[in-house]
């Protein structure tokens, strides 16, 4: 449930509905858009924790994910629990160490981890209904709430417009989106489980990059011999795998 917690924070699942705009809403994706023109000009990274709960017992935790993320424009390199996802100009790399599996493919313009790109092209796209914001001190604070039967109620996210930082970002959406695939499709929430989940991300520590050329060297992962790619030594034993034909 962990592994789809984290990618079900991160994609756009409400991208086909309309928004309903208004100015608390273009407010909120223009503050967005700021913070991430400004984090272009330097390389930096942060840590983040996702958590879930029940809706109806939002301080009991279920489950939760640590990890970190460096960014440098296009590029990205992700930690999560075990799992290491790497974006350079030329692949996108995911390393499964608990499966020894390395999945490389190609770069591609949608492969992004950054929170705030998916923050704004969710709120741009989701079908927004309502938007509040207020200030506490120097935190703005956004609260959305999508139309009745969207996969998500609401969205709340907290910025600091000193620091340009995003701090949290909460949602209520429903607990089968967190579910493994085979579980999903039978519609069925566990017992012990509301319908809908409380699931927050909170991200801290912002530093910026000491040597990011060197965080995004592809050649520390594999190396191409004839047709075939290979693991470095550094990951010896893993199996490679291509997602991309004819890398």
């Amino acid at each position: 449930m962990k592994r789809v917690l984290l990618l079900m924070v991160v994609m756009c699942w409400l991208s086909g509905l309309h928004p309903v705009q208004s100015q608390d809403l273009e407010d909120a994706i223009t503050t967005l858009k700021y913070i991430k023109e400004i984090g272009r000009s330097t390389p930096y990274g942060f840590d983040l924790k996702y958590s879930y709960a029940n809706e109806s017992k939002p301080a009991v935790i279920l489950g939760s994910l640590n990890g970190s993320i460096e960014l440098d424009g296009n590029n990205y390199y992700c930690l999560m629990d075990s799992t290491e996802s790497i974006r350079t100009e030329k692949y996108n790399i995911i390393l499964f160490h608990e499966d020894k599996l390395m999945l490389l493919g190609g770069a591609s313009p949608d492969s992004a981890v950054d929170p705030i790109l998916y923050m704004q092209s969710m709120i741009a796209k989701s079908g927004a209904q309502k938007c509040n914001v207020s200030h506490k001190g120097p935190v703005k604070i956004a609260n959305i709430y999508f139309l009745p039967g969207s996969p998500c109620k609401s969205m709340k996210m907290e910025i600091d417009t000193v620091a340009h930082h995003l701090l949290s970002v909460e949602y209520l959406l429903k607990t089968v989106l967190l579910l493994d695939p085979s579980a999903q499709q039978e519609g069925q929430v566990p017992e012990g489980y509301d319908e809908f989940a409380l699931v927050r991300a909170t991200f801290y520590n912002y530093h910026p990059l000491k040597d990011p050329a060197a965080r995004f060297k592809e050649e520390q992962y594999f190396y191409k011999d004839g047709a075939e790619y290979k693991p470095t030594t550094a990951y010896s034993g893993f199996q490679v795998v291509l997602s991309t034909p004819n890398l």
